[in-house]
């Protein structure tokens, strides 16, 4: 079974096809009135909210599922992750077909063999140690590295690139010029899916993975497996475009890298088949992304940390604020103390003095 690779721009780009006869002149377009700096202003602060992001959801699936075979069956219970839950089991069945893309790590008691899992795959997302020696640390990394089909001759160059306006227009008055991918596909690889207004690009390359992109105007999905939904409800529908196009594609390269924590875990918590209680104590991703003339690489590792809740194995137990000391005899508290920071001091006490 082919690996397909989802890849959509999602930030103020534009993706150009090269329609018969041609493209827009814009070089011989009338130009238009300048817009007030505060619009201008204003319009770019509102396309920079739509910030890259991305989806790498098998990974957070690998990592739970690493930790399941740690510590033995049970239910998941994810209060913000309603739409992971829901795809989870999907996720793993999925995974045997990715092995080939796939690492993962577990440690128990202390994060430092994760961590150098992830420093040894160019990761910078580290766990912390929650120094409980039930603590399990597991990771799951993603690594997809193509090389364009010869036949598509990318060549480097620039591009302008445009946002769109409400009334459907582009707003050639603040194009941006980025480095871009010159390629010619076959026409074949144009493609359209229902209820998207832009042409999607297959590009083939001398590997199993296939890549396709489109251009995306509106607000991307937000969320750890909408993305990945969304295009891959696209992929059930996907057609042959009925347009007249010459196969030229001309695209953004990418430099992307972006962490952060996996909201859909925070406040989750799992219990086994035999009752032990674990909670989520940090889940964190970090997704790459680089494209450019040669190919694409596409990175992502998702890393958890559990503990167990109420049955965790030895800790220290740090009194580091004020406090209450009492001394007992027989049943008997014949002294109390509340303490606070004045009186947080080194007395002067000797072996002699407490001889009495």
């Amino acid at each position: 079974m082919k690996n397909l690779l989802h890849l959509r721009n999602f930030y103020h780009s534009s993706f150009v096809y090269q329609e018969v006869p041609g493209d827009v002149d814009t070089e011989g377009q009338t130009p238009k009135a300048q817009k007030p700096l505060e619009e201008i202003e204003a319009s770019r602060e509102a396309v920079l909210k739509k910030e890259s992001s991305a989806n790498a959801p098998h990974t957070i699936a690998d990592a739970m599922q690493l930790f399941e075979q740690t510590v033995g069956e049970g239910e998941w219970t994810l209060p913000n992750g309603e739409a992971l839950a829901q795809n989870y089991e999907t996720l793993r069945s999925e995974l045997p077909n990715l092995s080939d893309l796939m690492q993962n790590k577990v440690a128990v008691g202390s994060p430092d063999a994760v961590n150098a899992f992830l420093e040894e795959n160019e990761f910078d997302i580290r766990l912390e140690d929650q120094n409980m020696e039930g603590a399990v640390y597991t990771a799951s990394v993603l690594d997809i590295r193509v090389k364009w089909d010869k036949r598509l001759a990318g060549k480097a160059g620039k591009m302008n690139v445009y946002k769109k306006n409400p009334d459907g227009s582009y707003d050639y008055d603040n194009k941006r010029e980025v480095d871009s991918v010159d390629m010619t596909v076959p026409k074949e690889n144009i493609l359209s899916v229902e209820g998207h207004e832009y042409e999607i690009v297959k590009l083939d390359t001398q590997g199993d993975n296939t890549v396709y992109m489109t251009r995306y105007d509106g607000v991307p999905p937000q969320g750890a497996v909408a993305l990945q939904g969304l295009v891959s409800t696209w992929m059930d529908d996907v057609k042959p475009s009925t347009g007249s196009y010459t196969g030229k594609v001309e695209f953004p390269m990418v430099d992307f890298n972006k962490e952060g924590d996996i909201m859909e875990l925070q406040q989750g918590d799992y219990i086994t088949d035999e009752g032990y209680p674990y909670i989520v104590a940090e889940a964190k991703y970090q997704h790459i992304l680089k494209i450019n003339e040669l190919g694409a690489i596409a990175k992502a590792a998702s890393a958890l940390t559990s503990m167990p809740r109420g049955l965790g194995g030895p800790k220290s137990v740090d009194i580091n604020g004020n406090f209450l000391v009492w001394f007992e005899r027989d049943g008997i508290i014949p002294f109390s103390a509340y303490i606070s920071e004045k009186d947080m001091k080194a007395p002067q006490l000797s072996n002699d003095d407490l001889e009495g």
